[in-house]
């Protein structure tokens, strides 16, 4: 592990909850948190990178693909091809948001990935929450 950060958003309690239901965890997402992740995240991730001492072109990425929305506009945000977020893609495609564990799963696509680029890990949750942390490859 070479860094991690975090940081609640700036009023943005209400833009993501999770509440006990009669069924389970009921989950509110406002229809901003997309666009907020995206305004968020090139100073989020600068720190994160700064803190592991990486540019952002020196890292693969494992994004928690919340939704289609979210991993556009993150990839939009950060500037990223397609090939570098290959691997929320594929999961999103194939699994959908199965919640926190998604990342779990990206992260194992990326890190089976021929490649000896350390990979930048990025969720969001609650409160509007963002996590990152950059790991090396074993």
């Amino acid at each position: 592990l070479l860094a991690t950060h975090s940081r609640v958003e700036n009023d943005s309690l209400d833009h993501m909850s999770w509440r006990i239901g009669p069924s389970g965890f009921e989950m509110r997402l406002d229809r901003e948190v997309p666009a907020r992740l995206k305004a968020a995240a090139p100073g989020f991730v600068a720190e994160l990178l700064g803190k592991a001492g990486l540019e952002l072109e020196a890292s693969a990425w494992a994004i928690h693909p919340g939704g289609r929305k979210i991993v556009d506009e993150v990839q939009a945000a950060l500037s990223l091809t397609d090939s570098q977020i290959l691997a929320s893609r594929e999961i999103l495609n194939a699994c959908g948001n199965m919640s926190s564990a998604t990342i779990l799963f990206v992260l194992d696509r990326e890190l089976r990935r021929a490649s000896k680029r350390p990979v930048t890990a990025l969720g969001f949750g609650p409160g509007l929450t963002m996590e990152g942390a950059v790991f090396s490859r074993p």
